[in-house]
C-alpha cells in the first residue's frame, strides 16, 4: 500500500499525530513470533513510498511463506538472479529462457503453470507488469515490485544487489554509470542529486570512478537486444535527466 494508505490504517491504532515508525515498530514486536513484519521501502521503479505486511520466514527469504513448492520455490529465486542481472527486470523471453533451465535443459514448470505462477506473483505484488512503447514496438516488461523487494530483501541482499551510492540501500533497478564501472543509482536519487549538482553549477561525479556520471540504462536490457546502445563519447558536457519506467501497468 502507499504511504497515504498506511497513514489512513494505521489511524485505526493511534492518534493522528503519533510517529507511523512507532506505531510500526510497536506492531511488529505484536506479531513477530507469526513470522510476519511490517516494512516500508521505496520502490526503485516510481521513487514512491510504499509499505506491506511481508513473512520473514522461509530459506533466504524466498519461499514467500510457506506457500510454494519447490519446483516453484526453484523457478522463482532462478528467475530474481536473472532479473537482478538485468537491473531489476526482464521480458516473457527471459521468463521462458528461465523455465528451460531444469535438469537436462527440462522446463521447470509446464506452460500453463507459467502463466499461473506469473498472475499469483503479479497478484502477490512480488512483480509488476508495465507495457512500454507504442504501436508493435510495445514490450511487456516486468520489474520487482515494492513488495517484492521487501519481502525478498535477504535474498536480493545475498545474492550481491548493487548499493545505490546516493542513498546506500539496495538497488534493484537503476541508472548505471557509462564508464562501465560498478556505480549504479536508483533513478530518484539521481535525479536528486543531478539538480543538486548542476545548482552549484558542478558535474555530478560516480563515486566509483570518480569520472562525471553519464546514465546509461540501455545497457539493462542489452542482452535481449529491446534497446540501442547510447552514446557514451567525451562529447557530452552534462548528465541528462531520467524519467521513471513509463508505460501502462497491468
Amino acid at each position: 500500500m502507499s504511504e497515504t494508505e498506511a497513514f489512513e490504517r494505521f489511524q485505526m491504532f493511534a492518534p493522528p499525530r503519533v510517529n507511523l515508525e512507532m506505531v510500526k515498530n510497536d506492531l511488529n514486536r505484536s506479531i513477530q513470533p507469526m513470522k510476519i513484519e511490517i516494512r516500508k521501502d521505496r520502490s526503485d521503479v516510481d521513487g514512491k513510498i510504499y509499505w506491506a505486511l511481508v513473512n520473514t520466514r522461509g530459506a533466504q527469504g524466498s519461499k514467500l511463506g510457506s506457500t510454494l513448492d519447490e519446483k516453484h520455490i526453484t523457478f522463482m529465486q532462478k528467475l530474481m538472479r536473472e532479473m537482478l542481472r538485468r537491473n531489476g527486470t526482464c521480458t516473457e523471453k527471459t521468463i521462458h529462457a528461465v523455465n528451460k533451465s531444469g535438469p537436462g535443459g527440462r522446463p521447470l514448470l509446464k506452460n500453463s503453470d507459467i502463466r499461473q505462477f506469473q498472475a499469483f506473483l503479479l497478484k502477490e505484488g512480488i512483480i509488476l507488469a508495465k507495457n512500454e512503447g507504442k504501436g508493435r514496438s510495445v514490450v511487456r516488461r516486468y520489474y520487482i515490485a515494492p513488495r517484492g523487494q521487501m519481502e525478498l530483501h535477504g535474498f536480493i541482499n545475498l545474492e550481491g544487489a548493487r548499493q545505490c551510492m546516493q542513498c546506500k540501500g539496495l538497488c534493484v533497478h537503476g541508472v548505471l554509470c557509462s564508464s562501465r564501472c560498478k556505480g549504479k543509482m536508483h533513478v530518484h536519487c539521481y535525479n536528486a542529486a543531478r539538480q543538486r549538482a548542476e545548482e552549484r553549477g558542478r558535474d555530478l561525479k560516480c563515486q566509483v570512478c570518480s569520472q562525471v556520471f553519464y546514465p546509461e540504462r540501455s545497457s539493462d536490457y542489452r542482452e535481449e537486444g529491446n534497446e540501442a546502445e547510447e552514446d557514451t563519447s567525451s562529447s557530452r558536457t552534462h548528465s541528462p535527466s531520467v524519467e521513471q519506467p513509463s508505460g501502462s501497468q497491468t
